[in-house]
């Protein structure tokens, strides 16, 4: 076959079945930018093929490629809408977790201002339990004090917190 009468040949089925193809992907994409583009993809695959095609099968040919060309499409389109779905959640999520830091950093900078106000033991007891984790036998051990005294001053100093947390916020 001549290669002047195959460039010949593609364009006049170019010319032929462009518009309808370009139509039949609008039709099932409704996207006129995203039609146009795959009617060119689809004209330049079909160059590949351009040793078999005939008159009388060109038509079905062009056409079967269309549609897988839609499945390829709508695969796509689908499983980027999963990214982009996965990707605003894990925003969201990050978004999530800041504004829980930031609201954590605010009760705690309330509860630093409480703090300061307590009774100069009480704030003690209460910083080692809250901050270090000391348990109230390592505080009474520490401080020199009795256990029953920790537990009261701890006591007081939770709710003093609380009912302080609970008016502030």
């Amino acid at each position: 076959m001549d290669t002047t009468n195959i460039h010949c040949d593609m364009t006049i089925i170019y010319k032929d079945y462009r518009k309808a193809v370009e139509n039949f992907f609008f039709s099932r994409i409704q996207n006129r930018m995203d039609s146009e583009d795959m009617t060119q993809d689809l004209f330049i695959r079909l160059m590949d093929y351009d040793r078999m095609l005939r008159a009388d099968t060109v038509k079905s040919f062009i056409f079967t490629i269309a549609r897988n060309m839609i499945i390829d499409y709508y695969r796509h389109f689908y499983k980027r809408l999963e990214v982009e779905d996965y990707v605003i959640q894990q925003e969201k999520n990050v978004c999530y977790e800041m504004e829980q830091k930031i609201i954590a950093r605010n009760i705690e900078s309330f509860e630093q201002n409480k703090l300061k106000l307590f009774p100069p033991q009480r704030r003690k007891i209460y910083y080692l339990n809250r901050y270090k984790e000391y348990s109230v036998n390592e505080i009474s051990e520490e401080m020199s004090i009795s256990k029953r005294t920790v537990e009261n001053h701890l006591r007081i100093g939770r709710k003093e917190m609380r009912e302080y947390l609970r008016k502030t916020l």
